[in-house]
């Protein structure tokens, strides 16, 4: 389950200043094993400075093609997008692990909202050519904004927001209230399938709440956050009933490792990984479902959600990088996914 594999680099596109698009090669012997949905993720593993870090990247390509590719976007300080978009080479190895991901494209009459880097996983979407989509992709600048080149050259209903540059035909500003009321003059959303957001946080939750608030339905406004690739901003502590010392049984491949584990202590996934188990991680913020696993018996308690849906909770799944066992005893199964 928690396989890596070593893909070549093949090519490496500069997309702006501090972002790149960098295309894999996949083989035979793979292809079916990389085979993808518009709107997942790849998880990378590299050792940095001596540090093995990973992280998730959503592709970019079509779905249909022969390689795969995702956006990168450079982030300050951020140790794996500075060697990805300034050390990386073409011919240099990666270890990539498997698509992942419930972001996926449904339905025929399409709305994607994004900002920044959210336009990676959209622009897949973009690119199976639905029967109707239309962008809406926020920057702060035209020479910030990733793939502007191949929105350009696709037929779809496009628009565009600068916060901090004036562009003709575009609106100025981030994608708000103000701008969402001024496109929806010219659409209407009511009449669209699905809506699928994807960016930081603030504008996630500002376009669900407009989208609600001219009555479209909750279950066709699915997002997908973003937060700074390498800095996951510490949340409040944990709120428990009480303190429990749990037998805790993790599943992974057929194997069971069991142990104790205080409801007050490190998360399921990091105690997992101490006792020996080779466990998926990659963001350790609540952003993408790399860790994901679902509770056979017992209950926990997540610090953190950004990326399961409320269905997806109600049937037992959880983010391991952010579960406390809240009762004396809990199984967690990686199997069941």
């Amino acid at each position: 389950m928690n396989n890596f594999y070593q893909l070549k680099v093949s090519k490496i596109n500069q997309l702006t200043p501090d972002a790149v698009e960098i295309t894999f090669s996949i083989s035979e012997e793979v292809k079916d094993i990389f085979r993808f949905q518009a709107g997942q993720y790849v998880t990378i593993k590299h050792e940095i400075n001596g540090e093995d870090i990973r992280r998730s990247y959503s592709l970019c390509s079509n779905p249909n093609s022969t390689n795969i590719s995702i956006g990168v976007k450079r982030i300050e300080n951020g140790k794996m997008s500075t060697f990805l978009t300034r050390e990386l080479e073409v011919g240099n190895y990666l270890s990539v692990m498997p698509p992942l991901g419930s972001f996926v494209l449904n339905g025929d009459r399409v709305v994607g909202i994004c900002a920044g880097s959210g336009i990676t996983p959209i622009l897949s979407m973009m690119k199976t050519e639905v029967s109707d989509f239309v962008l809406i992709y926020g920057n702060k600048k035209r020479d910030s904004a990733m793939f502007l080149d191949d929105i350009n050259k696709m037929s779809v209903k496009s628009y565009f927001s600068y916060s901090r540059e004036n562009v003709p035909n575009c609106f100025h500003g981030r994608v708000n209230n103000d701008v969402l009321k001024e496109i929806h003059r010219s659409i209407n959303f009511l009449e669209f399938d699905y809506f699928y957001l994807c960016g930081p946080n603030e504008m996630i939750s500002n376009v669900e709440e407009y989208l609600l608030s001219i009555n479209v339905p909750k279950n066709k406004i699915l997002f997908e956050k973003f937060t700074s690739d390498d800095i996951i901003q510490d949340s409040e502590e944990l709120s428990l009933d009480e303190v429990v010392t749990s037998d805790v049984t993790v599943i992974i491949d057929g194997d069971e490792f069991e142990y104790q584990l205080s409801s007050d202590a490190e998360t399921i996934l990091d105690s997992a990984m101490e006792e020996g188990a080779d466990l998926p991680f990659s963001c350790k913020g609540a952003v993408c479902c790399v860790c994901k696993a679902k509770v056979i018996e017992g209950k926990v308690k997540m610090k953190q959600n950004f990326s399961l849906s409320e269905e997806e909770v109600d049937e037992g799944y959880i983010l391991t990088c952010q579960s406390h066992p809240i009762t004396e005893k809990v199984v967690v199964d990686y199997d069941e996914i």
